[in-house]
């Protein structure tokens, strides 16, 4: 749908699209000529009707067999794709054969993803930066300072707390456990860099579990990733056990 959405000219050519973004796609142009014009080209040049009738009617002939696998262990290689679409952590399920395709696969993912940036030196907001495009220690366009904090959906609600502390405000609770999390974040990023800005980035790593992956000071980008995908499964894993549904605000 994107080469569909460029031909419209509905996003700049070229653009660099992270993978949520391309899911947002199917709902961003749902009802538009986008949209249908991207149905009907894949049903023109990725479906084969004709095959898949001639292989149903064999089927009912006798002519192919159909054999039935049933894997108890681990998911059969037609179920990962699946999986991968619709599971929270599809990582889950993956051999460990898989695993550098899945750190290179993360890697470009985080690469790809805009954050927001509020600087906790002088308040000012940086919008949609990508991490990939980040130099190893980033700063402030407008003071130079490396206390940076890096902010998702929640980024207009933490610009806005900050504002209102900046004009000694009062604030309610949830704005003051965001500016706490987010402070702690800008602390990481001064000393870690972009590297913390990954780390915060991962669904389900923190800023107390980004501390002390990040302290291990990995010689690879690979050991670095590897952890924080470690932490990613163990957060999925054992988030059914913990009392609260959601244990932080969300800020990735």
């Amino acid at each position: 749908m994107k080469a569909i959405a460029e031909r419209f000219g509905a996003i700049r050519r070229g653009l660099t699209v992270g993978e949520g973004d391309l899911r947002s796609f199917e709902i961003r142009f749902a009802n538009t000529p986008i949209y249908d014009e991207a149905v009907r080209e894949a049903l023109l040049l990725h479906a084969d009707f004709a095959r898949v009738r001639d292989i149903v009617k064999k089927i009912r002939l006798g002519e192919i067999e159909v054999v039935i696998h049933r894997s108890e262990e681990t998911p059969t290689p037609l179920a990962y794709p699946i999986l991968r679409r619709y599971v929270e952590a599809p990582e889950l399920f993956s051999p460990e054969a898989e695993r550098d395709e899945i750190l290179d696969r993360m890697r470009l993912h985080l690469s790809s993803e805009p954050v927001h940036l509020l600087c906790f030196e002088c308040g000012h907001f940086h919008e949609e930066v990508r991490i990939g495009q980040m130099p190893d220690h980033p700063e402030c366009t407008n003071c130079k300072s490396r206390l940076l904090t890096v902010l998702g959906w929640a980024a207009w609600t933490v610009r806005d707390a900050y504002a209102k502390r900046t004009r000694k405000l009062d604030l309610t609770d949830e704005e003051r456990k965001l500016l706490t999390r987010s402070k702690q974040i800008a602390d990481l990023v001064a000393v870690y860099g972009k590297r913390a800005v990954y780390a915060n980035s991962v669904y389900g790593v923190g800023p107390t579990t980004a501390s002390k992956i990040l302290a291990k000071m990995q010689d690879t980008e690979k050991e670095f990733l590897n952890d924080l995908f470690e932490a990613k499964l163990k957060y999925v894993t054992t988030r059914p056990y913990w009392n609260e549904p959601q244990a932080k605000p969300k800020l990735y």
